[in-house]
């Protein structure tokens, strides 16, 4: 849980001025690459120590694979801010980056998801929750993101970009985050629950902070280091402490 100390550490300073605004650039964009890597590093470790044969492997896999993704776009984002001083382009490379982190952390859930399935017959329970996914990603996108989208002064490919953030989360992640959710609590209060609860927690930080950030981007008043920024870094840690948690209370055959 280190990772939630610093982040919330990293805001304090931001929101504090500490440093004047070149180190709130470097204090703001530091922990998606030092936070977000470090927990990307955790939940692929933890995801080593089950065999080959074992489920749990391939869901903490892509877990791994879909945050070590989100700090590398982290990277290249601190390349043009801090490094180069210059404007992050947009769309651009980090983009592409981020977005595909995305589909690396549904597929997690879903792995998880439906190794459970035979025994807790989670049809019904995913069923509603794709509904809900998409009843939010067309609330987000009718409400809050509607004059953005249909700003022509903005190349078409721009706005695209912009609202696939939120659209892709609401759509892919959210949903098997309540699945993953409805999975938890049909295994009740005992350890095998718990990581997948961080995960679950997690999850939602990230959707939440991709849906803010789009919406303020929208309105055009989003600064760096606001309260949404701890989102990030606080969703991958709790996720990289539900991998860790794994590795204690799901011991992997033959260890």
């Amino acid at each position: 849980m280190g990772g939630v100390l610093l982040s919330m550490v990293a805001l304090l300073m931001i929101r504090g001025g500490v440093g004047g605004e070149e180190a709130a650039a470097l204090i703001s964009n530091a922990p998606s690459l030092l936070i977000v890597g470090a927990a990307a590093a955790v939940i692929i470790w933890a995801s080593l120590q089950f065999p080959a044969s074992e489920p749990l492997r391939k869901q903490w896999l892509f877990l791994g694979i879909g945050t070590a993704l989100w700090s590398v776009g982290g990277g290249v984002w601190n390349v043009y801010e801090v490094v180069l001083k210059q404007e992050v382009p947009f769309p651009g490379i980090a983009d592409v980056v981020f977005l595909a982190a995305i589909p690396m952390l549904t597929a997690g859930c879903l792995l998880a998801v439906g190794s459970f399935n035979r025994v807790l017959r989670m049809m019904l329970p995913v069923a509603i929750s794709l509904l809900a996914g998409v009843a939010a990603a067309a609330f987000v996108v009718l409400v809050p993101l509607r004059a953005s989208l249909a700003d022509a002064s903005y190349p078409l490919f721009e706005r695209l970009v912009g609202a696939a953030y939120p659209v892709a989360d609401l759509v892919l992640v959210l949903p098997f985050a309540l699945a993953l959710a409805f999975t938890a609590a049909r295994l009740g209060g005992g350890k095998i629950a718990r990581p997948w609860w961080l995960v679950v927690a997690g999850l939602l930080a990230i959707v939440y902070a991709d849906t803010m950030f789009a919406v303020l981007i929208a309105e055009g008043t989003y600064t760096a280091g606001m309260y949404i920024d701890a989102g990030w870094w606080v969703g991958f840690s709790l996720i990289a402490a539900g991998a860790s948690l794994a590795v204690d209370v799901q011991r992997p055959r033959g260890a």
